[in-house]
Parts: structure tokens; C-alpha cells; sequence
């Protein structure tokens, strides 16, 4: 016989992309959804993004409680960011690695 869960709660679903890519200086989006079956009853969803790999001084998130937000970096590098998504019993998370690339920079030589 199978243990049956008496209220079917199922940690969120996070749909991210395999990897993002900006320029420094830049604002990107971070194109990512969240879904959660809506149980337990009375919950609220909550999500966090963070910085795991490289310096968090660099990242900057619009709102990091928010899925999809922006995301601004002030120092070229490679970083891995987490998103975290629970609904008070089951957490879900996902590393993104983001790349930041140095932005364009024009040389006038007179």
C-alpha cells in the first residue's frame, strides 16, 4: 500500500534560465516563474533570491523577494545566484550562473 499524502502539498515548481548573461552596468531581466499547488491552505508563497558564488556586493536585485526582477551588476565576473521558493512546508531552489561581461568601453586617441 502507498503512504498517501492527506493534503497533496508539492514544494513550488521554479522555471529559470540555464544560465544569464550581462553587461556590467546593465539591467537585466531575470525571466524567471514560480508555481506552487496552492497548499497548504493559508499559505503564502515565498521566494528569495541570494548570492552563493562571488562577491553579493556586485549583484544588486531589484527586489529580492520577487521571482522576476531585475538584476544590475556592478563588477565583471562569474557568479552563481540561488533562488529559493517555499510555501511554509516545501522549499524548492534553483543556482543560475550569471556571467557579467565588461561593458563596452570606446578609446578616443587623439
Amino acid at each position: 500500500m502507498l503512504a498517501v499524502d492527506p493534503d497533496n502539498n508539492h514544494a513550488p515548481v521554479i522555471e529559470a534560465p540555464a544560465e544569464l548573461k550581462i553587461r556590467v552596468g546593465e539591467t537585466a531581466e531575470s525571466s524567471v516563474n514560480v508555481y506552487d499547488d496552492e497548499r497548504p491552505l493559508d499559505s503564502t508563497l515565498v521566494t528569495t533570491w541570494s548570492v552563493v558564488a562571488g562577491n553579493a556586493a556586485n549583484i544588486e536585485f531589484a527586489d529580492n523577494t520577487e521571482a522576476d526582477t531585475s538584476i544590475t551588476v556592478k563588477k565583471s565576473g562569474s557568479y552563481i545566484l540561488r533562488i529559493t521558493a517555499s510555501d511554509g512546508e516545501r522549499y524548492s531552489a534553483v543556482d543560475i550562473p550569471l556571467i557579467a561581461n565588461p561593458s563596452e568601453t570606446i578609446l578616443l586617441v587623439q
